[in-house]
């Protein structure tokens, strides 16, 4: 039995978000550690949340709801264009978590937030994962066919 191909891009896109994020998240402790002039932990330890494979996995889906949209433009204009559709992702699907369970796992009190459901001083990182996936989803979409 053969998988569909949005299947696989699901799954391979939560795996991807979610390394990228505890990478992201230990290499934030380091730095913030370092700053404080506190005691690195050399453990690295990163986090992530449950409910992130769910919306990472959900990449593929909205990437073909937005490329045949965003096509014409060159690859940074997209970036930046993904960038602004994480930030309304991030902030619905904390919003609904917050919600429907009570909390929003990644609730910011730090840094430019909105409402703590977004981080704006996260953008170069955002812009950066941004043009990660629109470089492994064009690839893989011609690959998987």
């Amino acid at each position: 039995m053969r998988f569909p191909k949005i299947l696989i891009l699901s799954l391979l896109f939560a795996c991807i978000g979610i390394t990228t994020e505890v990478i992201f998240t230990s290499i934030s402790a380091v730095v913030r550690t370092f700053f404080d002039d506190s005691a690195i932990d050399w453990a690295l330890g990163g986090k992530t949340y449950l409910w992130m494979f769910f919306i990472y996995a959900s990449i593929p889906f909205i990437m073909r709801a937005f490329e045949p949209l965003v096509h014409k433009y060159n690859t940074f204009v997209r970036a930046i264009i993904g960038v602004a559709i994480i930030y309304l992702v991030e902030f619905t699907t904390g919003f609904l978590l917050e919600i429907t369970t009570g909390a929003c796992p990644w609730k910011y009190t730090e840094g430019m937030h909105i409402m703590g459901y977004i981080r704006l001083d996260y953008f170069p990182a955002w812009l950066v994962f941004s043009l990660i996936v629109i470089s492994v989803y064009q690839m893989l979409d011609k690959r998987l066919n």
